[in-house]
C-alpha cells in the first residue's frame, strides 16, 4: 500500500530533491531578476548625477561589475546541466549565489550610505527607498534560503543604519529602532514563508512520487483502464488498453468523448463484431446505469475480452478491459484433456460416460435402435511385455487410427481405457455383425511399428439397444459380458449379448468371490504328482498342482480355477500359496527328492516372482537346488528381455529352471540357447502320438539325445500305459510323469504310495 502522509517527503532522497529545486528557482529565467537588477543600478546612478563624487562612481561601478558577474553565473548555470547533477554541485551553486548576493546587496548598502550622509534630501530619499525596496525583496525572494536572507539583511542594514547615527546622531535613534523591527519583522516573515514553502514542496513532492507509482502501476496492469467523468469524457487511460487496440501511446487524449473512444478502438483494432452504433450503445448503456456492468465479447480475430463498468463517486465511471482469450483457452485445454485420451486422440471414459446417456434418452424418445459395441485387443499384454510399452502406446494409436477409419464418421468411438473401446452403431440387426466381422479383420492385419512387425487380434462384445437393456449402465454392462464370452470363445470373435450369458456371468463373479475368500482363508490345497526315473524306479521330484474344493460344487477343475485367477487378477496370490505350500511340504521329505511348481506369465508381470520364491524358501528352510520353477514354452521366449532379468536372479538362488510344455509353442531349438534351463518337459501331445506318428517318435528320440550331450534333464509328461513307457524308454526318455505312476495325490498320502509303488530308498 502506497504511503499517502505528506512526511512521505522526509528522507534523503527527498531532501536532495527539494534542494536542486530551491537552487534551481534561484537561477531562474533573468525576467525575474532584472526589475530588481534595473532599479539598483538606476539608483546608483541618480547619486553620481546628484552628487558626483567619487565613491559614487566607484560604487556604480561596483554595482555594474557584480550584476554582470551575476547574470553570467545565472547564464552557466542554466547552459551546463553537467555542473548540476549531484548534490554537492548543487550545494556550491546555492553558496556561489549567496556570496554574489550578499557582495552585491552590501554594495547596495554602502551606496545608500554615502546618499544619507548627503545633505540632498532627494539623494536621503533614493537611500530610504533603495534599502526599503530592497528589504522587502530579500524576503520574498529568498525566503528558501534562510542565510540568504541573513547575509543580504546584514549588509544593507549595518551601512544605512550607521549612516544614520553619523549624520543624524541621537536623533536618529527613532528610525535605527524601526530599522531594527522591520529586519526582525523580515526575518519572522522569511522563517514562516521558508517553512511554508517547504512542507509544499514536500507535499508536493510525495503527490508526485505517488502519482508517479499510481501511473505507473495503472500502465503496467493486465487489464486495460480508462476513466471517465460523469459527462462521458475521458479523464484517464492506461497503456494497456491502448496496446489492446492496437493505438498508439499518444492517441487517446484527456478530454476525448466517448464516440471518438470508440471509433479509434475500431480503426486501431482487426476483430469486428459489432458497428460502431452498436458498440456506443453497450458502452452508453453500461456508463449510464451506475451499477456494476459486465460483458463478454468475442472478436472475428478469435480474441475474448471482458468490458467491466464500475461507477465511482463522483459520477464517473471506470472501464476496465481483461483479455480473457488465453484463461479461455486454458479452459478449453483443461476441458478437452478431463474428455480425451491424451495418446489416441480419442474422446475417454468420461466423455463416453457424459454423451451416452444422452444417447440412450434420445433413442427412447424417438423410438430408434443402436448397438453397443465394446472391444478389447487379443494379446496387448503380450505386446508390452514383449516390446515394451513405448511400443505399446504406437500401437494403440495405430489401432485408434485404423477403427476410426473403419467406422462411418457418425460412429465415434471412444477409449475406455488400457486396450478397451467403445462405440455406437446406427444400423439394422444384421449390420452390426457384418461391422464387427470387418473390424476383427482389420485389427488381424499386421501393424509395422518402428521396425517391429506386430499382430494382434480382436474380440467384441454386442448390446443391442430394447432387447438387451434399456439403460446406459445395463447396456454398458451387458456389452462387457458378451465380450468375455468372445473371449471364452477363443479370442478374435465377437458374440452378441443373449439373457443366459447374464446368469453366467454371475456364476463367474460368485466363483471368483469364492475364489477371493479361499485365498483369503488360506483354503487352497496342493496335490504332489510322482516325477519316476524309470530305470531305477526311484521317485526324483514331485510337481505341486493347486486343487481347490469349493464348499458346494466340489472340486474345481484346475484349469478353470487358473483361468478365473488370471482374468480377475488373483493369480499372483494363488502362485504365492502354491509356492509356500509347496516349499513347506518337500522340506519334510527326503533330501534327494525336490519339488516342482508352475509360475504364470502374471507372476512374471507382476515382478514379485523373485520375492515369493525368496519368501517360501527362507519361511521353509528349503534348500533352493531342491526347488525347481517350470516356465511355459511361449513365456520363456516370448519375452527374452523380461523374463530373462528375473530368471538369472531366480538360478542366483539355487533353484533350477524347466521349460514345461515343450513343443507346442515355438519349438524352435535356436531358443534353448538363450535361456538357462535344467529341464525340458515334453508335452503329453506328444506321448499321444507316439504309437502312430513317427515324428512325435523322432522328435522325442532328438530332444532325449540333444538334452543328454547339453547335460540336461528332459521329463516327458502324461505317461499313461506301459506301452508308452516301453515305447518312450526306447526313445531314450529317463525321467517321466503320469497317471501311470501315480496321480496328483495330497501330502498326507505321499509316503505311503512312495513305499507301496517305487522302493522309496532314503539317500543320505
Amino acid at each position: 500500500m502506497i504511503d499517502t502522509d505528506p512526511a512521505y517527503g522526509h528522507s534523503a532522497t527527498a531532501d536532495a530533491e527539494i534542494r536542486k529545486s530551491l537552487t534551481a528557482e534561484l537561477f531562474g529565467p533573468l525576467g525575474a531578476a532584472l526589475p530588481a537588477y534595473a532599479a539598483a543600478v538606476s539608483i546608483a546612478t541618480a547619486g553620481v548625477f546628484f552628487e558626483g563624487a567619487p565613491r559614487d562612481f566607484v560604487c556604480l561601478a561596483a554595482i555594474l561589475f557584480v550584476t554582470a558577474i551575476r547574470i553570467g553565473l545565472r547564464h552557466i548555470y542554466r547552459r551546463r546541466a553537467d555542473l548540476r547533477r549531484t548534490p554537492a554541485q548543487m550545494k556550491g551553486w546555492e553558496l556561489a549565489y549567496g556570496c554574489l548576493a550578499g557582495l552585491w546587496t552590501l554594495l547596495l548598502g554602502i551606496d545608500s550610505s554615502f546618499m544619507m550622509l548627503s545633505d540632498s534630501v532627494i539623494l536621503q530619499l533614493f537611500g530610504t527607498i533603495m534599502v526599503i525596496g530592497m528589504t522587502g525583496g530579500i524576503a520574498a525572494r529568498h525566503a528558501p534560503h534562510p542565510w540568504i536572507v541573513i547575509i543580504q539583511m546584514v549588509a544593507i542594514l549595518v551601512p544605512f543604519t550607521t549612516a544614520l547615527l553619523i549624520h543624524y546622531g541621537l536623533e536618529a535613534t527613532g528610525l535605527i529602532i524601526m530599522t531594527i523591527f522591520m529586519f526582525l519583522g523580515v526575518w519572522s516573515a522569511t522563517r514562516q514563508i521558508n517553512a511554508n514553502l517547504t512542507m509544499a514542496m514536500r507535499n508536493g513532492l510525495a503527490n508526485r512520487i505517488l502519482k508517479d507509482r499510481f501511473d505507473t502501476a495503472l500502465n503496467n496492469m493486465t487489464h486495460g483502464l480508462v476513466m471517465f467523468d460523469a459527462h462521458r469524457t475521458l479523464e484517464f487511460a492506461n497503456d494497456r488498453f491502448a496496446a489492446m487496440f492496437n493505438l498508439d501511446g499518444n492517441a487517446l487524449k484527456i478530454g476525448m468523448s466517448l464516440d471518438e473512444i470508440v471509433d479509434l478502438c475500431q480503426s486501431g483494432f482487426t476483430g469486428r463484431i459489432r458497428t460502431r452504433e452498436q458498440n456506443i450503445a453497450i458502452f452508453e448503456r453500461a456508463l449510464k446505469s451506475r451499477m456494476r456492468h459486465e460483458e463478454s465479447l468475442k472478436f472475428s480475430d478469435g480474441r475474448i475480452l471482458s468490458f467491466r463498468c464500475e461507477p465511482i463517486a463522483n459520477g464517473g465511471t471506470v472501464l476496465m478491459v481483461e483479455d480473457l482469450t488465453e484463461k479461455h483457452e486454458a479452459a478449453a485445454q483443461i476441458a478437452h484433456l478431463a474428455h480425451y485420451d491424451v495418446l489416441t486422440g480419442l474422446p475417454n471414459r468420461t466423455s463416453f460416460r457424459e454423451w451416452f446417456p444422452r444417447v440412450v434418452r434420445e433413442a427412447k424418445i424417438q423410438n430408434t435402435a443402436f448397438s453397443l459395441f465394446y472391444l478389447d485387443l487379443d494379446g496387448f499384454k503380450e505386446v508390452n511385455d514383449t516390446l515394451g510399452h513405448a511400443i505399446g502406446d504406437k500401437l494403440l494409436v495405430e489401432v485408434a487410427s485404423r477403427l476410426t477409419n473403419g467406422l462411418r464418421r457418425t460412429d465415434l468411438c471412444y477409449r475406455l481405457g488400457g486396450d478397451e473401446f467403445v462405440f455406437v452403431q446406427y444400423a439394422p440387426e444384421g449390420d452390426d455383425e457384418a461391422l464387427a466381422s470387418r473390424l476383427i479383420d482389420l485389427i488381424s492385419y499386421p501393424f509395422e511399428i518402428e521396425g517391429n512387425r506386430v499382430k494382434i487380434g480382436l474380440s467384441i462384445g454386442i448390446a443391442r439397444f430394447g432387447e438387451d437393456g434399456d439403460a446406459g449402465d445395463e447396456l454398458l454392462k451387458n456389452a462387457d459380458i458378451a465380450l468375455y464370452k468372445a473371449k471364452e470363445a477363443g479370442k478374435q470373435t465377437f458374440r452378441r449379448f443373449r439373457h443366459e450369458m447374464a446368469a453366467e456371468a454371475m456364476d463367474r463373479r460368485m466363483r471368483e468371490l469364492d475364489l477371493r475368500r479361499a485365498i483369503e482363508d488360506d483354503a487352497i490345497d496342493v496335490h504332489f504328482q510322482p516325477i519316476v526315473q524309470v530305470g531305477t524306479r526311484r521317485i526324483v521330484g514331485c510337481e505341486a498342482l493347486l486343487r481347490w474344493f469349493h464348499p458346494t460344487r466340489g472340486l474345481m477343475r484346475p484349469d478353470e480355477t487358473i483361468k478365473l485367477a488370471e482374468a480377475t487378477g488373483l493369480i499372483v496370490d494363488l502362485g504365492a500359496i502354491v509356492m509356500r505350500k509347496a516349499c513347506m511340504e518337500a522340506a519334510t521329505w527326503a533330501p534327494g527328492i525336490s519339488v516342482a511348481v508352475n509360475l504364470s506369465a502374471a507372476q512374471f508381470r507382476d515382478g514379485a516372482v523373485v520375492a515369493q520364491i525368496k519368501s517360501a524358501l527362507a519361511s521353509s528352510g528349503l534348500p533352493g537346488h531342491r526347488l525347481e520353477v517350470e516356465i511355459t514354452e511361449s513365456l520363456a521366449f516370448g519375452n527374452l528381455a523380461g523374463v530373462r532379468a528375473a530368471i538369472d536372479e531366480i538360478r542366483a538362488l539355487g533353484v533350477k529352471i524347466a521349460i514345461d510344455d515343450f513343443g507346442t509353442g515355438y519349438s524352435s531349438l535356436s531358443y534353448l540357447s538363450q535361456i538357462p534351463f535344467d529341464t525340458v518337459k515334453i508335452d503329453r501331445s506328444f506321448v499321444l502320438r507316439i504309437g502312430n506318428d513317427p515324428m512325435a517318435s523322432a522328435l522325442i528320440q532328438l530332444m532325449a539325445g540333444l538334452m543328454q550331450s547339453l547335460g540336461k534333464s528332459m521329463v516327458v509328461e502324461g505317461v499313461e500305459t506301459s506301452e508308452q513307457v516301453a515305447i518312450l524308454r526306447q526313445l531314450g526318455a529317463e525321467y517321466m510323469q503320469g497317471f501311470y505312476f501315480s496321480k496328483a495325490k495330497p501330502a498326507t498320502e505321499l509316503a505311503a504310495t512312495f513305499k507301496k509303488m517305487f522302493r522309496l530308498r532314503e539317500v543320505a
